[in-house]
C-alpha cells in the first residue's frame, strides 16, 4: 500500500508535465520512453521516465492480485534508487535498439525481468 501512495501523486504530476507530443494512455513505444529517460535528470524523482515505469509495474502488480495469468515480474529489490531505475531503462534500450518499435508498457516487464531474473 505505501508503494501505492508514492507512486500514484508521481504519475499525476507525470501526467500534468509529460510533452504533449505523446498521447498519456497506452500509446509509448520503446522509442518514447527511451527518448523521455534520455531526458530525465537522474536526480529528479518525479521524472516521467521513473513515474511510466513505475506506474507500469504498479498496474501489473494490481493485475497480479485480480487475475491469475497476469504478466509475470520477478522481485524487484527496494533499494533501486531513482538513478539506477533510469540507468537500466537506458542501458536496456541501448542493449536492445530492435525493440524500440514495441509497446513501451510490454517493454517494461521485460526489462526488469532482464536486469532482476526470478530465481
Amino acid at each position: 500500500m505505501s508503494r501505492f501512495v508514492v507512486v500514484m501523486p508521481l504519475v499525476l504530476i507525470w501526467m500534468q508535465i509529460a510533452d504533449a507530443k505523446w498521447e498519456l494512455w497506452g500509446n509509448w513505444t520503446g522509442a518514447d520512453l527511451k527518448e523521455v529517460c534520455e531526458q530525465a535528470d537522474p536526480n529528479d524523482a518525479l521524472s516521467s521516465c521513473l513515474a511510466y515505469v513505475l506506474g507500469t509495474l504498479d498496474g501489473i502488480t494490481l493485475m497480479k492480485g485480480n487475475s491469475g495469468n497476469a504478466i509475470k515480474i520477478c522481485e524487484v529489490p527496494h533499494y533501486v534508487t531513482s538513478m539506477q531505475w533510469i540507468s537500466l531503462i537506458r542501458e536496456y534500450f541501448d542493449k536492445h535498439p530492435a525493440e524500440l518499435g514495441e509497446q513501451g508498457a510490454a517493454l517494461v516487464p521485460r526489462i526488469v525481468n532482464s536486469v532482476f531474473p526470478c530465481p
